[in-house]
């Protein structure tokens, strides 16, 4: 009886130090299929966003797509900027049977004028440039209005479940893109051209999107959650910068990014089910500093350029999952329409990822030409300087008090009021992870004896701990604690209102 008793205890604390594990794995569990269809999703995504090279039949076709290589993402920033300015001006939310299928139809429509393009370029030029043209329209602003369906249907499910289901999507993607190598370019072009029509029925056939609440998006007030723009349009300026800064390193292995992305969500992954961070950590002091690593690494060697390419691929993936979770948490915690923020949220990394690519584009005389060590060094210093100054001003305390910053993405709910309170103390005072769950059961007013049962944790420890809070809260007793707590709760009331 006692080596059983041992084991349950075990088992419930690595319950806890595994937050939400089984709860979030259930997602995957539940519908496969929901997964699969957008890592597929992604994966289209990325071939034909990212290396639509490789659907080239010669140099010269792929020189014409390099001179469309941001076609499509510029129709993409477009679609969703259509997106907030429906919503926005007309409070027009497109929805329906008739909507899906239109949407499902010039996905799969754009693919195939893209891909009839590429074929039609050798034999005509003008033919195929048009084909390419028309159908970076129609692929590009759809996949715009498909992602915001897929949010959409994320919301059902709330942050944890998304961010769970995005990591094992993205090696689904990975996965799936690196297979692709393998595969003779006419059945490469076959299997593009179905994967966006295949994912978009599955989306619109899941139960949870077809049951997906829509009354937030009937919202008459609307804000801007600016500090997700800041650090959206961050992610984006670092990412178009190192997309051309790319082509100025030799021997970049194959599918570098799409390994790199894989390893950052695994490295998601892992810190979700093992750590008790808040999205701010997540992003600033992990997903930021990653990024930064990798243009150090550039800067310090520049030879080492195609392994701080991959680095960066760990940190991009790393935050951009992160704010996939956020977004989740911002729509239904906020009841904040999801084509708004959606829109307005993308828009900001596309703004950012156009600008980085102007930058580095301006002292070149044609697209993607390789640039000068001395000039690759002077982006890489900038930007680690920029990454480290975002993290820093955005994360300091006076952006702590309220919002998305301080909700874990284990978190089973939307946190209540008090537990908010505490975790803003905590903020302020410096209190760890745990320390804060250990205030959480005082401002409850919960005796030691509970604490140590209800966190399977020796009576020493606990003492240990609340000695540790009283000292950091600089107060001596629990009542003095509560009250605390509750006057914090009253600021936060009065800066709700």
């Amino acid at each position: 009886m006692r080596v059983a008793s041992i084991r349950e205890k075990a088992t419930q604390g690595l319950r806890e130090k595994t937050p939400g594990l089984g709860i979030s794995l259930q997602a995957v569990k539940t519908r496969p299929s929901r997964v699969v269809a957008f890592g597929l999703f992604w994966a289209w995504i990325w071939l034909l966003f990212q290396d639509s090279e490789r659907l080239a039949l010669s140099e010269s076709a792929s020189l014409l797509f390099t001179l469309l290589y941001y076609l499509p993402l510029l129709f993409y920033a477009l679609g969703f900027a259509a997106i907030g300015l429906l919503y926005q001006v007309k409070h027009i939310v497109p929805q329906g049977p008739r909507y899906e299928r239109t949407l499902a139809t010039f996905v799969t429509a754009g693919t195939l004028l893209i891909v009839g393009g590429f074929w039609l370029y050798p034999r005509s030029p003008l033919l195929g440039s048009i084909c390419c043209i028309f159908g970076c329209l129609l692929a590009g602003s759809s996949a715009a209005f498909l992602h915001t369906e897929w949010a959409r249907l994320f919301v059902s499910l709330g942050a944890r479940a998304t961010i769970i289901s995005c990591v094992f999507a993205t090696l689904i993607a990975g996965a799936f893109v690196i297979a692709t190598e393998l595969l003779p370019l006419t059945a490469l072009w076959l299997l593009l051209a179905i994967l966006p029509g295949l994912s978009a029925c599955a989306l619109f056939h899941d139960p949870a999107y077809q049951s997906s609440p829509r009354h937030s998006d009937v919202a008459t007030t609307v804000y801007v959650p600016w500090k997700l723009l800041a650090t959206a349009f961050v992610q984006g300026l670092s990412l178009g910068l190192i997309a051309v800064l790319s082509s100025s390193f030799a021997d970049i292995p194959a599918f570098a990014a799409t390994i790199g992305y894989m390893v950052g969500a695994l490295l998601i992954l892992g810190v979700v089910l093992l750590f008790r961070v808040d999205y701010n950590a997540f992003i600033y002091r992990i997903g930021f500093p990653i990024m930064a690593a990798a243009w150090l690494t550039i800067l310090a060697v520049h030879s080492f350029g195609a392994f701080g390419v991959g680095v960066h691929a760990i940190g991009y993936r790393f935050v951009d999952l992160a704010i996939w979770s956020v977004t989740i948490y911002i729509i239904k915690d906020k009841q904040l329409p999801t084509n708004w923020v959606c829109a307005v949220n993308t828009s900001a990394l596309m703004a950012g990822q156009f600008l980085g690519v102007g930058l580095a584009l301006l002292p070149t005389t044609r697209p993607l030409q390789p640039l000068q060590e001395e000039l690759c060094n002077g982006y890489a210093a900038v930007m680690v300087l920029v990454l480290f100054m975002v993290a820093l001003l955005v994360f300091s305390s006076k952006n702590l008090k309220t919002g998305w910053g301080l909700v874990r993405p284990s978190d089973e709910t939307v946190p209540d009021d008090l537990v908010e309170a505490c975790r803003t103390l905590g903020a302020y005072r410096k209190l760890t992870s745990r320390e804060t769950d250990i205030l959480v059961y005082l401002a409850r007013g919960r005796n030691r004896a509970y604490i140590c049962n209800d966190l399977v944790l020796a009576q020493d420890t606990v003492k240990t701990y609340i000695r540790t809070v009283y000292r950091k809260l600089e107060v001596h007793s629990q009542q003095e604690v509560i009250s605390l707590v509750e006057k914090q709760m009253m600021q936060h009331e009065e800066k709700s209102e």
